[in-house]
């Protein structure tokens, strides 16, 4: 586990991703072993979450009879979380939710008959 869990941090940070905030490991039972970045809230509550969270989706996996472990992504308003297991390591990914940031940059212009602009 340790060989592993040294190895993630430079594979994670070393990818050239601009929606990269960071990420966090947890161990089996939810306790933060690793994390990196500028990532908003408790680190140890969130473990707890994503621990748990993996947990069950396990157990869908296995119930299924899956072959690869399941990815769950949560998007949030600003924020997507990105979970995995990965050996005896829970990874969550956290990255910039850029699709909400370009849907609210959008805006449509509406024009009338006479091709005026219609206030919305």
């Amino acid at each position: 586990m340790d060989s592993e869990l040294q190895a993630l941090p430079t594979k994670l940070t070393s990818q050239e991703d601009d929606d990269f905030i960071g990420f966090i490991c947890t161990d089996q039972n939810g306790f933060c072993i690793k994390s990196n970045g500028d990532i908003q809230g408790n680190h140890e509550e969130l473990s707890g979450y994503i621990g748990a969270i993996t947990k069950r989706s396990n157990k869908l996996f296995n119930n299924n009879n899956l072959q690869n472990k399941p990815i769950i992504n949560i998007e949030c308003e600003n924020v997507k979380y990105i979970i995995q297991n990965q050996g005896n390591i829970n990874v969550c990914i956290v990255k910039q939710n850029k699709e909400e940031e370009e849907e609210q940059q959008t805006t449509t212009t509406t024009l009338d008959n006479n091709n005026n602009e219609i206030q919305q």
